[in-house]
């Protein structure tokens, strides 16, 4: 009797540990944006959207969280609300045939994980941001939504026109040739960007200043 017990223990034991190995399967999901016939349905643009995202331009694989959507950043870039960074890539990352090349395309970039790691139901979408890095870029735009429950997934064309939380150095809003007063409007808002300009040329005018010795003496 106790023989049979200890067995019926012991096969108890097996299949749970058979039932948890199964549950924490690896699983591989390739994601991109990216079409190896040249479509324009493909790949991530400049808020104008017809100028490509440059190569080496930040893109970022998100889990949505349990609340489905796509939350802002935070100030400093990191995945805002109850989002979870999950991979990163960029911008032409590999190698493109020539046609291929300055069309915005992410290439597929596998993320592997344990099947027991994220829920059944988790969603993702690809933020991208127009500059090889957070601090470097001055604007950002998010894919569309999707399950993470396929094998791959190329997301459809999207553009990088959300700007970039207000925390961002002002040294760093001119990188992608943007006019600074430009680029301080967009950051700051319009009310604030003349504020701080005007305080600049004041400084400049000031008595003291190079550029009012300068006045003085061409005057």
């Amino acid at each position: 009797m106790r023989k049979a017990a200890r067995l019926a223990a012991l096969l108890l034991l097996s299949t749970l540990a058979i039932s948890t190995t199964a549950r924490a399967a690896p699983v591989s999901f390739d994601w991109g944006s990216v079409s190896f016939g040249g479509s324009a349905d493909f790949g991530v643009y400049e808020a104008d959207g017809v100028t490509p995202l440059q190569p080496g331009d930040l893109v970022q694989l998100i889990a949505t969280g349990a609340d489905g959507l796509a939350d802002p950043p935070q100030q400093d870039g990191t995945p805002g609300g109850d989002d979870q960074l999950l991979d990163t890539s960029a911008v032409e990352q590999g190698t493109l045939p020539g046609f291929l090349q300055g069309k915005g395309y992410v290439l597929y970039q596998t993320y592997s994980y344990d099947s027991d790691v994220l829920p059944p139901d988790t969603t993702v979408y690809i933020r991208a941001w127009n500059g090889p890095s957070i601090a470097g870029s001055d604007a950002y735009g998010d894919s569309v939504i999707v399950p993470l429950d396929g094998d791959s997934w190329s997301a459809p064309r999207w553009s990088t026109g959300s700007d970039v939380p207000t925390s961002v150095s002002i040294s760093n809003l001119s990188s992608r040739g943007r006019p600074l007063g430009i680029a301080l409007a967009a950051a700051l808002g319009v009310a604030a960007a003349f504020t701080t300009l005007a305080g600049i040329l004041r400084r400049r005018r000031a008595p003291g200043s190079s550029l009012h010795a300068e006045a003085q003496g061409n005057g």
